[in-house]
């Protein structure tokens, strides 16, 4: 188990989630992100690492698979899902790579499924519908977005779903400028978990 998921496992429902994990989601505007020609990846480069949490956070881009090469042996960390799925896969020259795979308009997840004709792939969508309840808090206040549902897949490729609640006023304009609660985690393994093989595209 990941120190990240061991510390969501410990914490309890209410408390204020650790700014070094908030930073790690606000320091993602500082990526160099290149976009390919194709219009499909989108390399994230020069992403910042928890080392309290050996973690490392690849962001949504939206239209886009947001790419970044990760360490083996670290926690995976992605937010805003809604319907996108959460990556991970080895490449053929070994290196370990986390993705964001957009869903929805310009959908992308066939492209994902073109890609990955190679085992040690895992993805999984953090959204599902036993979090519809959720859901429904967001669109009848959509100006004060409460929950949100945030994915990692652990050191040892297992996948799980965090609830956040977004609390207090935004701060210098920034995605996480809110004081942001913990409200449970979720192992996701007894749900659909993509290991080697296709995501649904429907």
């Amino acid at each position: 188990m990941g120190r990240l998921v061991e510390y969501f496992q410990n914490l309890n429902q209410g408390v204020v989630i650790d700014r070094d994990i908030i930073y790690l989601l606000n320091a993602n505007t500082s990526y160099d992100i290149q976009y390919d020609r194709n219009g499909i990846w989108a390399d994230c480069n020069f992403p910042l690492r928890s080392m309290k949490f050996n973690c490392i956070y690849v962001p949504w881009v939206p239209n886009y698979i947001s790419r970044l090469q990760i360490y083996q042996g670290i926690d995976l960390l992605s937010t805003e899902f809604n319907g996108c799925y959460l990556g991970r896969y080895i490449h053929n020259n070994g290196n370990y790579y986390g993705c964001h795979i957009h869903s929805g308009n310009a959908d992308k997840r066939a492209a994902w499924n073109n890609f990955l004709n190679a085992p040690h792939s895992t993805a999984f969508s953090p959204f599902t519908q036993e979090l519809e309840i959720y859901t429904i808090a967001n669109l009848q206040n959509p100006q004060k977005r409460q929950f949100e549902t945030w994915g990692v897949i652990s050191n040892t490729d297992r996948c799980y779903t965090v609830i956040v609640e977004r609390i207090g006023v935004i701060r210098n304009n920034t995605p996480y400028g809110y004081d942001t609660r913990f409200h449970f985690i979720h192992d996701m393994e007894n749900i659909d978990i993509y290991r080697n093989r296709p995501i649904p595209t429907n």
